[in-house]
């Protein structure tokens, strides 16, 4: 298993994709200091802080890194913007691949359910994979304290979500 990382190159907008932002050395005196930033840049800020979070975690700080998750998780999960899903459900993955690294099964097996149920029924390509890959971690990790019968029944979800027709997409994706 790897951690999910922020696609930085692209910053989450289809190439050629339009940006309305005043230039740098423009001052924007119609901004109140209070306010959250542009939704942009609320996106900017996800995705920096899951990267800071990979980063922590390839230092071998899996406790910073999941510190930096739980921050993505508190401050955007219920944001209203769709940009900021995949980078709160990245935070959520890595959040449980790096409580597995820590040898804490049962919270790594938390943090990919709550990955699939928070979306599971998500069409975006980038969040089907992920809930697959919680999903397949939930199994691998119940099979690593003994509930295989529990690691069974992840597996069956996986399949039963991915092998038939809708799942064709997603298989075809990863050869």
């Amino acid at each position: 298993p790897m951690e999910a990382r922020p696609e930085a190159a692209s910053g989450g907008r289809a190439p050629g994709a339009a940006q309305t932002h005043r230039p740098a050395h423009e001052p924007d005196h119609e901004a109140e200091p209070e306010l959250e930033p542009e939704p942009a840049l609320r996106e900017q800020v996800a995705r920096a802080l899951v990267e800071k979070g990979v980063a922590l975690g390839a230092l071998g700080r899996s406790a910073g890194a999941i510190a930096i998750y739980d921050e993505v998780v508190s401050r955007f999960a219920g944001a209203a913007e769709p940009g900021l899903r995949e980078p709160v459900a990245k935070a959520l993955f890595n959040r449980g691949f790096r409580l597995g690294v820590l040898g804490r099964s049962t919270d790594a097996i938390a943090a990919y359910e709550e990955v699939v149920d928070r979306f599971g029924s998500a069409d975006d390509q980038t969040l089907r994979e992920l809930v697959a890959e919680a999903l397949l971690n939930k199994g691998f990790r119940l099979g690593m304290i003994g509930r295989a019968e529990d690691a069974l029944v992840a597996y069956d979800d996986l399949l039963s979500r991915f092998s038939g027709p809708s799942g064709e997409r997603l298989r075809d994706r990863k050869r």
